[in-house]
């Protein structure tokens, strides 16, 4: 039987998911596994994340194809987190190009995929924006191509 654990110092553990509290967002109520060992966020995923600093340029639909350019920093089968100087609409579609080194004869290589912004804030420290990228049909050949950077 799994538990949950809640931050707000209020609620006790339970087995069943506590209530919604003023003080706490949905997100903030962690399982726990059945020796007591709290989950970290990394195992509720679905697709394992690497860290990566590639070159990043953002396309957003609508936007008169301005390009916003922008640097990885993790990398998954399911999307990736970039950061970028200007704020994109969460729900917004855009394209992702990816310079990727590391190609045949060190060359680069361009991958573009079509994504959608799950998030977007500013990171004040570095007056940029941590944006994360959910993929939206991954491609085979992207599939393989990131599969050489990524093991699940």
């Amino acid at each position: 039987m799994e538990a949950f654990f809640c931050y707000n110092k209020s609620s006790p553990a339970t087995e069943q998911p506590p209530a919604r509290h003023s003080a706490c967002r949905r997100d903030r109520h962690y399982p726990i596994h059945q020796f007591g060992k709290v989950m970290a966020a990394e195992d509720l995923r679905e697709h394992a994340r690497v860290p990566v600093r590639w070159r990043a340029a953002l396309i957003v639909n609508g936007d008169n194809n301005h390009v916003h350019e922008g640097l990885t920093v993790e990398i998954s089968k399911g999307g990736c987190g970039l950061f970028i100087d200007k704020q994109i609409l969460i729900g917004s579609n855009v394209r992702l190009i990816l310079e990727i080194p590391g190609g045949p004869g060190g060359n680069k290589i361009h991958l573009q995929q079509e994504c959608q912004v799950v998030h977007c804030s500013l990171m004040g420290n570095i007056s940029q924006f941590r944006t994360g990228l959910r993929f939206r049909s991954l491609t085979a050949e992207n599939e393989k191509t990131l599969s050489r950077f990524i093991r699940s």
